[in-house]
């Protein structure tokens, strides 16, 4: 999904000057949040079988039951003095607070891309960026990235967890 959305961020500024670009960009923006999205929910899903499978619903799980449980690892690793595993958790714990900010945000301009469409697409910034509601397409097509490495560490705390 994020090769489409990439193709889409490209055709876009082609199409500078005609309204076609407008929904081109807007489409980009759609794609790089699903691709974002739909990585997020296979990943959670592979270390938490009760993560949910709703849009809405995936910031308050991390940062909800997610750093609960990592949490409870750290509190564990400190019990047995694993130093190691303790600063892992607490990379975790952020890593999962700034994966639910950053999905929060993506899904807001995510809405606003299908749902407002008097909300235009601004084709003012460096040539190949633009953005939509202050929402840069190059911070868009950034996010399935960030949310890789943010996974990635939360998978690493949680590697060891028993529950």
């Amino acid at each position: 999904m994020e090769v489409v959305a990439s193709h889409l961020k490209a055709k876009a500024w082609e199409l500078v000057g005609q309204p076609a670009a407008d929904l081109f960009g807007r489409s980009s923006f759609n794609r790089f949040y699903y691709s974002t999205y739909l990585d997020v929910r296979r990943e959670l899903l592979a270390i938490a079988s009760d993560a949910p499978t709703k849009h809405a619903m995936m910031p308050d799980y991390l940062a909800g039951q997610i750093v609960k449980r990592l949490k409870r690892v750290r509190l564990k690793a400190k019990r047995v003095d694993d130093h190691h595993l303790m600063q892992q958790c607490s990379v975790a714990i952020n890593a999962a607070k700034s994966l639910s900010d950053m999905l929060k945000g993506a899904y807001k301009t995510r809405v606003v891309a299908d749902y407002m469409p008097d909300v235009a697409v601004n084709f003012t910034g460096d040539e190949g960026d633009f953005s939509l509601d202050d929402i840069k397409i190059s911070v868009a097509k950034n996010w399935p990235h960030r949310a890789k490495s943010f996974i990635d560490a939360i998978r690493s705390a949680l590697r060891n967890d028993s529950d």
